[in-house]
C-alpha cells in the first residue's frame, strides 16, 4: 500500500482527528477527587499499574469477563438545611 491509497489516506486523516481533537492534556497533579470520583480514581490507578508494568518489561494483567457485575456505591445527596 502507498500513500495514495485511499484507505490509508483515511486513516491517517482519522488519526489525525483522533490525536488533535483531544486538545492538550490537563495537569491533575493538584486536583481532588471525591467519593463519587471512586471509578475515576480506581481507573487511573489500574492504567498507571499496567503501563509501569508494561515499561518495566513485566507481563500486564491477563484480563477476562466477569461473571457478575461489581456494585459501585452511588452517592445520595441530602439536601442542604439550615
Amino acid at each position: 500500500m502507498s500513500q495514495d491509497d485511499p484507505l490509508i489516506r483515511l486513516t491517517s486523516a482519522q488519526d489525525y482527528v483522533a490525536l488533535m481533537g483531544q486538545g492538550v492534556v490537563t495537569d491533575r497533579n493538584r486536583e481532588v477527587l471525591g467519593r463519587s470520583d471512586m471509578g475515576v480514581a480506581f481507573l487511573r490507578r489500574l492504567f498507571l499499574r499496567e503501563l509501569g508494568a508494561i515499561e518495566q518489561g513485566r507481563q500486564a494483567k491477563t484480563w477476562t469477563p466477569m461473571t457478575t457485575p461489581v456494585d459501585m456505591p452511588i452517592p445520595v445527596h441530602q439536601p442542604v438545611t439550615a
